[in-house]
């Protein structure tokens, strides 16, 4: 017997998710280019749900960036991402916000990688705690 049934390949990102109730819900992220490159552009599109309300004009999407080095400690590099939601959405109603032409930022030492860490969440005036996350999630660039 031969498998006739056509195969298709789904476009996925490498894209590792923040751990259950440490930061939130799960949230998930498909880019474009499928590799994003430092110094480079992509577009994210971040979707999934939360178990708070999404509020048009007052919720937020935020990159925050960083290098992995051999020490294996990470390094924040690059000025934050930040985007205000358009669309309100209810808690646990799924939602996605699209993220055109973002500038990812340069690597320090061309031999290591790195990872953007994105957030859904309401701004706070903590400059420690800049965001009350809903929810996260963490995709790979190179």
């Amino acid at each position: 017997m031969v498998n006739a049934v056509p195969h298709q390949l789904r476009k996925r990102v490498i894209t590792n998710l923040c751990p259950e109730g440490q930061f939130g819900s799960l949230l998930f992220s498909n880019n474009t280019p499928f590799f994003p490159k430092a110094g480079g552009k992509a577009t994210f599109v971040i979707y999934g749900t939360v178990d708070e309300d999404i509020t048009a004009k007052k919720t937020i999407l935020e990159f925050a960036y960083f290098e992995q080095l051999e020490s294996l400690t990470d390094k924040p590099i690059g000025d934050p991402y930040s985007q205000v939601f358009t669309q309100s959405y209810k808690a646990g109603e799924p939602f996605n916000i699209t993220a055109k032409d973002v500038s990812l930022p340069q690597f320090s030492d061309p031999n290591v990688t790195g990872y953007m860490q994105m957030a859904v969440g309401a701004p706070t005036s903590d400059p420690n705690n800049p965001v009350d996350l809903y929810g996260c999630a963490f995709t790979f660039f190179f």
